[in-house]
């Protein structure tokens, strides 16, 4: 059905320059869980210009959840 592709960036600053050289070129769905918010932050206007053409659907799983004393 597809290929898993992960990026291998650590931050965002990684991340932004995996996008911009090509490395998720062809990807068209991603799914994020929220720890994925400490590596690539939120997904706001910066994020969105360098993300692949091809990127369509992006899955979030997250809540913060606290366990009740």
């Amino acid at each position: 059905l597809g290929e898993l592709v992960e990026p291998e960036s650590k931050n965002r600053e990684e991340f932004i320059k995996e996008c911009q050289d090509g490395r998720l070129d062809g990807v068209v769905a991603a799914y994020r869980p929220f720890s994925s918010v400490a590596v690539t932050g939120r997904f706001d206007k910066e994020l969105c210009n360098v993300l692949p053409k091809s990127w369509k659907y992006l899955g979030i799983c997250g809540t913060l959840s606290k366990s009740c004393p």
